[in-house]
């Protein structure tokens, strides 16, 4: 019960400072206010994210290649393959995933390996 209604709040909250950035737009008011509402809509959680927030990189670093694989930089080879079967096998285009996804685990996997 005490889910439901603190999600529910947290609707109403949403929704009224959608409203606002709606009125915002309409009279031609600051765009950074309708930016950080909308981006405040976009990371809605019911708790702190364990993910990563933000785009990939030009350049693979092995900070990167990490943050996707969910590993610490310096993991074992051995954690680094068992890291890549997981996502590989939950983000896989045969099975619905995205391709670029894939490309992505992939390329992570060989910069941790020292293969790139």
């Amino acid at each position: 019960v005490a889910g439901i209604a603190y999600g529910r709040s947290k609707a109403i909250q949403l929704y009224d400072d959608w409203e606002k950035s709606a009125e915002a737009a309409k009279s031609g008011e600051g765009k950074t206010e309708e930016a950080s509402s909308s981006s405040s809509w976009f990371n809605f959680s019911l708790g702190s994210s364990r993910f990563y927030e933000g785009g990939f990189e030009d350049k693979m670093t092995k900070r990167e290649a990490a943050l996707i694989l969910g590993i610490r930089e310096s993991a074992p080879k051995k954690k680094v393959r068992e890291a890549h079967r997981r996502l590989s096998m939950l983000n896989h285009p045969d099975t619905g995933g995205s391709t670029f996804i894939a490309s992505k685990i992939n390329e992570a996997k060989e910069k941790l390996l020292g293969s790139a």
